[in-house]
């Protein structure tokens, strides 16, 4: 593999699914082949242990134009420094850019690294879509993180063979000797873990929870995370009647949501798009597949690849509460049926979601510049 130097705005100790993705992967590149470049430390934070060099430089300056002027000063230092072979943007803008620059003055080939969001959210605004469409067009490669990410990827102008996948995996997984076991509890735990913005659709949960009062069934709904729409979704708790069936948790330690995995019976969560932001695609159901437990999810951004419909779990449409409201019940009233999506999704994960098996994949891309 060539000497590589990753640029990314998202690294330890930022709690994300960017800065989880290139933490796990940096884990597994070649000794004295890797290095990192990510904005400074807050005060009193530790630096990650690792095996390869990181350096911290600001990116950004309120008193220059463009503000990302640093960015570049610290790219130029670290390239003098490190003389890598290949440079990677873990985001298109406005690392992309700087790396543009910067690999054209010292003819270093450069690859993208895409999430979704940042590939979607560009298509409203017309000069940042050019932008983006000029740094796409001078990597020799481009990482996606999902087919749907790959899909928006062809509208600015790219083939397929310019696409390559490096997926995810789950950041929490059991115990090697973990077997998911059959509940005993009259309880139906749904469990729900991730931000609490409006795209993730938790309030269509609560929606379809009210629409389940008339069944009399002993559910509870476990909402693990912290968010903007914290407050908003407590109240139409309230309003909806189902205190005494929801909890917010805040959040959690990892270990603290391991038990939640583990005790939930079904992992629930509904996103849909809001003017181009989206899910790129849903780590958290593969975290629940891993510990064996079915999920309900929706037919919206890269979520298809984490979850298979009917095979480890169940896609439906976004933004509807009957739908949400039908397939708890599907799964409820057909427990072997929601235990085989379960077990489906762990040798899934076992198989396919492996941090080692992706950072196969990103060596390759990277030897093959």
């Amino acid at each position: 593999m060539k000497k590589t130097l990753l640029v990314t705005l998202d690294f330890y100790p930022s709690i994300g699914g960017v800065s989880n993705y290139w933490v796990s992967l940096g884990q597994h590149m070649p000794f004295g082949q890797w290095a990192v470049l990510t904005p400074p430390l807050a005060s009193n934070t530790e630096e990650l242990k690792s095996a390869y060099r990181i350096y911290r430089y600001p990116f950004y300056s309120s008193l220059l134009w463009p503000r990302w002027l640093p960015l570049i000063l610290a790219l130029l230092r670290v390239i003098l420094q490190e003389r890598p072979r290949a440079l990677i943007a873990a985001q298109v803008l406005p690392v992309g850019t700087a790396i543009f620059f910067v690999s054209r003055l010292f003819r270093i080939p450069y690859i993208v690294s895409t999430h979704g969001m940042d590939v979607t959210l560009p298509f409203s605004d017309e000069r940042k879509k050019n932008l983006c469409k000029k740094i796409f067009s001078h990597a020799k490669k481009i990482i996606a993180n999902s087919t749907y990410t790959a899909h928006a990827l062809t509208e600015y102008g790219l083939s397929e063979s310019m696409i390559d996948f490096v997926y995810p995996c789950p950041a929490l997984m059991p115990e090697k000797e973990y077997v998911p076991r059959i509940s005993t509890r009259k309880e139906i735990i749904l469990l729900t873990v991730g931000r609490l913005v409006r795209r993730k659709g938790h309030a269509y949960v609560l929606d379809s929870l009210a629409l389940l009062k008339e069944y009399h069934l002993p559910i509870y709904y476990i909402v693990v995370g912290e968010g903007p729409e914290r407050e908003n979704l407590a109240k139409k708790t309230k309003e909806l009647g189902l205190q005494d069936r929801v909890l917010f948790t805040g959040p959690l330690a990892d270990e603290a949501v391991k038990q939640w995995y583990k005790k939930c019976d079904i992992f629930i969560m509904t996103p849909y798009e809001i003017n181009g932001d989206v899910e790129g695609l849903g780590i958290v159901y593969l975290e629940a597949n891993a510990f064996g437990k079915p999920v309900i999810a929706t037919r919206s951004g890269g979520v298809g690849d984490a979850v298979i419909d009917g095979t480890t779990g169940l896609r439906i449409e976004p933004e509807h509460s009957h739908a949400i409201r039908d397939s708890i019940l599907r799964l409820i009233e057909n427990p072997e049926f929601a235990k085989s999506l379960g077990i489906q999704g762990m040798e899934r994960v076992k198989k396919e979601f492996q941090w080692s098996a992706q950072a196969e994949k990103l060596k390759n891309i990277v030897s093959a510049l």
